[in-house]
């Protein structure tokens, strides 16, 4: 067994998922927080692939696949953390397994969240007592998820009770093809399978803190929204001009919001609008912008037109000029 054998042996004993391609010399494994050091709340992962071609004699070199919850700034201080530590001990026996101890060990120290919330896209770190980890990635404050679980369960509810009143006793495999998996809660009540609003993973019962889970059988927030709070903080940072316009602007969106639920839009309603309703709005529209113009080509036809002064004025009339020669002035000018 040659050196590399040996030390992908040795990883494999070691990590979970690593991965080795002897074909094309790639070594794969996932980097990943311990859930038991974190209280279970993991925030970000990526997958570490080494280039082994012509090691030990070359230094392996790495490269990040499928990172989420890595910044760039983070990506890229990983990647040079590895690259000058391979550079430093290229030679050494145990090179891979030293290299992936340090880059676990700088996930672990770099396992909180980051960035802004995912729902509200206002930063994580303006409430981190409000943080809560759903499944693995992405993150959310507690208030922002909690606001979406109960609004999804409420809707996944109602549609459950729709089936069921259409199709009876035979409404399961409806349930089933309309993605309504339900599971019965030893403490009582009913919770839908639902998507993570982000990356669509499927979110159960298990997945939730108990806290939250209660609300969203309840129906009810027991958190106020994290925006609001942030809200506040960005308010007091700004000058009054600007927030002004922002005030300005949150009326217009919150009036234009309003008009959409109104007219039957898609947000936060039950029935959408029909294709046949666009179309009978959009010709209505149509034919008042019609009338308008016609009622003003009306106007404009019984207005009387004012004389202009200049055209009541007598062009005034050329005199034809004479040719030389053509008279007695002409014959003495010639002469």
């Amino acid at each position: 067994m040659d050196q590399v054998d040996e030390e992908v042996e040795a990883l494999t004993f070691t990590y979970d998922g690593v991965s080795w391609d002897a074909d094309t010399r790639t070594l794969s494994l996932p980097l990943l927080p311990s859930a038991e050091q974190h209280d279970g709340r993991v925030y970000l992962r990526c997958d570490l692939q080494f280039d082994l071609s012509g090691y030990p004699r070359r230094s392996p070199s790495a490269r990040l696949t499928n990172a989420k919850g890595l910044s760039d700034g983070q990506r890229a201080e990983l990647l040079a953390l590895i690259t000058s530590m391979a550079q430093e001990a290229a030679g050494d026996h145990g090179l891979l397994l030293l290299l992936v101890s340090s880059a676990h060990e700088f996930v672990e120290s770099a396992n909180h969240p980051s960035g802004n919330c995912s729902l509200c896209l206002e930063p994580m770190e303006a409430c981190k007592a409000k943080i809560e980890d759903v499944i693995l990635l992405p993150c959310f404050h507690t208030g922002c998820f909690e606001a979406y679980t109960v609004w999804e369960q409420a809707q996944r509810r109602e549609q459950a009770q729709i089936i069921r009143g259409k199709h009876g006793a035979g409404a399961a495999p409806h349930l089933a093809r309309a993605g309504l998996r339900a599971t019965a809660l030893p403490s009582g009540g009913t919770f839908f399978e639902m998507p993570c609003p982000v990356c669509r993973a499927s979110v159960s019962s298990e997945d939730l803190p108990p806290a939250l889970l209660r609300s969203a059988l309840a129906g009810t927030r027991s958190t106020a929204p994290t925006s609001t709070k942030v809200s506040q903080l960005i308010g007091a940072c700004l000058d009054a001009a600007t927030l002004a316009r922002v005030r300005m602007l949150q009326r217009a969106q919150r009036g234009a919001l309003e008009v959409q639920r109104a007219a039957g839009g898609l947000v936060g309603t039950k029935v959408a609008v029909s294709l046949e309703e666009l179309e009978a709005r959009r010709a209505a529209q149509i034919a008042a912008a019609a009338a308008a113009r016609e009622s003003e080509a009306q106007v404009s036809a019984t207005q009387p037109v004012p004389a202009s002064g200049s055209a009541a004025k007598k062009k005034p009339s050329r005199r034809p000029r004479r040719r030389p020669g053509g008279g007695a002035a002409g014959q003495a000018a010639g002469c």
